[in-house]
């Protein structure tokens, strides 16, 4: 049977990702409603802004909090806020927001770099299998942005459901 062995440095890149849990505090209190509310901003926010940017609000709320209740988990920085919410959970609609653009990006490279070049002797040469990739690439994008409308809907609609309020029957 062949194995694949993939040579490794003493960095974080070759530790599975199970390594870290127990020493996450926001692991450990992950079932405390400050960290719901980091949860909570976390998926608001993911996709929209720069992920630091998105831990540095979460730090601003998490120091506001505290201050009001002086009830907390223990010190926070943006560099754990940061590592837990990308290594130690998963936000389907920042991952999906960041592989769309990543996508996006393939395809710019692929339109300015591979699929035509310009020669004053030729003329202009078109590669078909860059054409080829960029198309995958292209219906694989409108697949993921497909799913990424249903599920800004469907938060939508749950924020919508959460808002509202019951008739009152007399």
């Amino acid at each position: 049977m062949d194995r694949i062995v993939i040579p490794c440095s003493d960095d974080d890149s070759c530790r599975l990702p199970s390594d870290n849990f127990h020493q996450c505090l926001l692991c450990t209190n992950a079932h405390s409603s400050i960290v719901g509310r980091l949860d909570d901003i976390d998926q608001e926010l993911s996709g929209k802004i720069l992920h630091r940017e998105v831990a540095v609000a979460q730090l601003a709320s998490y120091k506001r909090e505290y201050e009001m209740t002086r009830q907390g988990i223990g010190k926070l920085t943006v560099e754990m806020l940061m590592e837990h919410y990308e290594k130690h959970r998963l936000n389907t609609k920042g991952e999906l927001a960041r592989e769309i653009m990543y996508t996006q990006t393939l395809q710019t490279v692929y339109r300015e770099k591979a699929i035509g070049s310009h020669s004053s002797t030729q003329g202009l040469a078109v590669n078909r299998v860059a054409i080829a990739e960029w198309l995958k690439l292209s219906k694989h994008k409108v697949e993921m942005l497909k799913t990424y409308n249903v599920m800004q809907r469907h938060a939508t609609n749950q924020t919508t459901t959460q808002n509202a309020t019951p008739y009152e029957f007399n």
